[in-house]
């Protein structure tokens, strides 16, 4: 949500993914925990992250779309921009 993260050619997806998952790795390295509580996170965090990614990896693999939102359909093209967007209804002259 920080616009100066825009532009997609200085941060990609990818690396902001990866930004949100170091700072939960060095979380889990400064948090005053045991050798075994700070495996079992770790351990919690690799598996929720291959939860993440199987599914992705899965539809990368099977040509699908990953942004649902990025694909048009016919419901889609009904829809009356004016009717959407606040200030934007028609007002009788």
């Amino acid at each position: 949500m920080d616009p100066r993260r825009a532009n997609r050619l200085r941060h990609p997806v990818a690396r902001l993914y990866a930004e949100y998952v170091w700072g939960y790795v060095a979380a889990i390295r400064r948090a005053p925990l045991s050798r075994s509580d700070r495996r079992a996170c770790y351990r919690y965090l690799a598996q929720w992250l291959a939860g993440r990614a199987v599914p992705v990896a899965g539809r990368v693999l099977r040509g699908e779309n990953l942004r649902a939102w990025e694909s048009t359909s016919a419901e889609q093209a009904a829809i009356c921009l004016d009717a959407v967007v606040a200030g934007r209804e028609r007002r009788p002259a």
